[in-house]
């Protein structure tokens, strides 16, 4: 028997040598060019693999045409190019390359799909008919897309008409066309949820991806809440070929109840339209970004992530370009209002211009250089107005430093000098205004380092002066759009010693140990009673399961806790890890965007500051964990805990979520949320059904 499967082997693959068929049958027959088993045999070629129980293998010359196929039935599996099929019978001829699947089944990615007939095509597609698509390996799958044709292209592209989703063969919603990439599985694309606030009528969400390709999806979501209200939204996602363009949209309409409302028991109407625009030029020198987001009111914000706002723009407007080159680089800010409830500095554009540094000559000095053009308008939020008035002003500015570092044996000084030069098309006197002022920095480090079998320690103590002289006008002359409107004389010395150490029983790419301890030091003003007001510290452990940080600041002027920031993360297990974070601002710690930035202070008097808004006092502390549970089961904690807000209320918030996956390829999430609402509408609960990737 050995010898007869051999010649077989043999007679086959040189007969049909131009396709490289091997042909390997159990206990064949052969008659007239009909080669067949009811034992179990392979079929392969480079892009086939057949095998079956019974397999008819058909290769002959009738009336001068070539007939090449085969039948094959029981134990079917069929590998063909990157799919696999399984199924009752299948008839495939290879001059065609085309072939049938009776009562089939196959797989992409997550998806498995299946049909009374797969028809084969040459080029790698199929068509499924009286089909079904699910994400569930059983025949009697809980959930299903029905349809009677399906359409599945070479890019596995899917394309159905009149398809109904069917849950235990129930329809339960309709679509009159569906077009997905089956391959493509950025985003969840069917989710159901069930919202349940307090005091108010559970509302049902429903989302589905109803196009897909290459190059762009587009999701349908629909909000149902009982005798209150409906909304939708509807998404778009694209990526261009190159991948060099991204856009994503998202617009939200509702008429409906919300908890975070005013009267959170009246329907109002409710949007948001939201949309980010990214691109790259091939030679990733030039790039685009932008951003909308439009809402109805300030309501619509959330403290906790949601998946009805995912975008992440921040509520921004905003288009920025930048134009990188060898010599130089070119930018174009811009960033409008159009929401009234935010008060902001609108960019009616900004842009600016820099050249790549220069050395000049042998000398070691190095030339900074910066212009900038603007046109400003601050605009108040529409409930203080009246209080805030609108300004707005041309700025031309332009900014050139020099500096020379010099360094030998680990000791490092740099001195720097500047001028800056700002012309305001209009001012607080109602006139144009120009400003010129100069500054002059000088910065020197000492570093040194010690080895030890163990460990590796380096000490770098250091001191920055940071001087600027009296700006040609009156500091009270020009507009303030922001921090960098503010000149004025100023004397400052950070000075301190920093500590790093390097474990070398556990490497981290950061120290495992950073002590980093200065003050702040002003001289010749008068805001300060003492000459060194300010002490503060910098204090990191780095281990590779845990992390503990803090920043610590003391008012030597005021005798009390300037603020603290203390965090821990901990990755205990694979299973339990969390992260915590205790937050202190005292009303003598401004609110500003950069910290070590004290125009203010020798500007404007304490007291003044005190009574503004930028005096903010207050303590927050801020929570994540995440437990497993069991393989399959996962709680999620997060909190958010605020008091000594001074007039403002204590609050506190809470998010408890439980996932879990059900039915191979469904994660299931159950939510509570308690949050500030009006009317005690605190709580909120959500159950949420979303196919995803396993």
């Amino acid at each position: 028997m050995k010898s007869l499967l051999l010649s077989l082997l043999l007679f086959s693959t040189l007969w049909c040598k131009q396709q490289e068929i091997t042909v390997n049958l159990r206990n064949p027959e052969y008659q007239g060019g009909v080669i067949s088993t009811h034992e179990g045999g392979v079929i392969e070629s480079a892009d086939l693999r057949l095998q079956a129980r019974h397999m008819i293998y058909i290769h002959k010359t009738e009336k001068g045409e070539e007939i090449h196929r085969v039948i094959a039935e029981g134990d079917l599996m069929l590998r063909n190019g990157d799919h696999t099929y399984t199924g009752r019978r299948l008839e495939y001829d290879f001059v065609t390359k085309t072939g049938v699947v009776y009562d089939g089944v196959t797989a992409i990615d997550l998806w498995f799909l299946g049909g009374e007939k797969i028809r084969l095509n040459s080029d790698r597609s199929f068509y499924l008919f009286n089909s079904f698509v699910t994400t569930s390996e059983s025949r009697s799958a809980d959930w299903k897309l029905h349809t009677r044709e399906i359409n599945i292209s070479n890019k596995s592209l899917l394309s159905a008409k009149n398809v109904t989703v069917r849950f235990f063969d129930t329809p339960i919603f309709y679509l009159p066309s569906f077009s997905s990439n089956l391959k493509s599985f950025g985003d969840s694309p069917v989710r159901y949820k069930v919202d349940w606030d307090t005091g108010l009528f559970p509302k049902l969400s429903m989302r589905y991806r109803v196009y897909s390709s290459d190059d762009l999806d587009l999701y349908l979501k629909c909000n149902i809440r009982a005798s209150k209200g409906v909304g939708g939204a509807l998404e778009t996602d694209y990526k261009s070929p190159t991948k060099q363009t991204k856009f994503r949209t998202r617009s939200y309409l509702d008429h409906d109840t919300f908890y975070r409302d005013t009267n959170p028991d009246k329907p109002r109407t409710h949007y948001r339209l939201q949309g980010k625009y990214d691109a790259i030029s091939k030679d990733e020198r030039a790039t685009f970004n932008a951003t909308y987001d439009w809402l109805s009111d300030k309501n619509m914000q959330t403290d906790f992530g949601s998946e009805d706002f995912e975008l992440g723009t921040a509520k921004q407007t905003a288009i920025q370009i930048r134009n990188f080159q060898e010599w130089m680089i070119f930018g174009v800010d811009a960033k409008f209002r159009v929401n009234s409830f935010q008060g902001m500095k609108q960019e009616l554009p900004s842009s600016f211009w820099t050249p790549k540094p220069i050395t000049l000559g042998r000398s070691g000095i190095v030339s900074e250089n910066r212009l900038q053009v603007s046109y400003l308008d601050y605009v108040s939020a529409k409930d203080i107005k009246p209080d805030v008035p609108n300004f707005n002003a041309a700025r031309l500015s332009s900014r050139h430093t020099l500096y020379r570092p010099f360094s030998a044996h680990g000791f490092s000084l740099t001195p720097l000098l500047g001028a800056q030069g700002v012309f305001y098309g209009d001012s607080q006197q109602n006139k144009p205004a120009a400003l010129g002022v100069l500054y002059y920095h000088l910065l020197a480090d000492l570093t040194l380092k010690k080895n030890a079998p163990s460990y590796r320690h380096v000490l770098k103590p250091y001191i920055h002066y940071q001087g600027m002289a009296h700006p040609s006008i009156s500091p009270n002359t020009p507009y303030i759009f922001s921090i960098h409107d503010g000149f004025n004389r100023l004397n400052l010395i950070k000075s301190g010693v920093r500590n790093l150490v390097y474990f070398k029983s556990k490497p981290l790419f950061e120290p495992n140990l950073i002590a980093d301890l200065y003050t702040y030091t002003f001289l010749g003003s008068a805001t300060f009673s003492k000459t060194i007001p300010k002490a503060q510290g910098i204090f990191i452990w780095n281990f590779p399961s845990w992390r503990l940080s803090s920043h610590l600041g003391w008012n030597l002027e005021e005798h009390l806790l300037d603020f603290a920031n203390i965090g821990l993360g901990w990755t205990i297990s694979e299973h339990f890890a969390f992260k915590t974070e205790f937050r202190h601002r005292s009303r003598y710690d401004w609110r500003r965007c950069d910290p070590e930035n004290f125009i203010m202070e020798v500007t404007r008097p304490i007291d003044a500051l005190l009574h503004s808004p930028l005096s903010d006092g207050r303590n927050t502390l801020l929570s994540r964990l995440q437990i497993k549970l069991a393989p399959e089961w996962i709680l999620r904690l997060e909190s958010h805990i605020g008091w000594a807000r001074g007039k403002e209320p204590n609050y506190n918030e809470a998010k408890l979520e439980l996932i879990t996956l059900i039915s191979t390829s469904w994660r299931l999430r159950l939510i509570f949320i308690h949050a500030p609402a009006p009317h005690k509408k605190n709580d909120r609960f959500t159950f949420a059904l979303s196919l995803v990737k396993k």
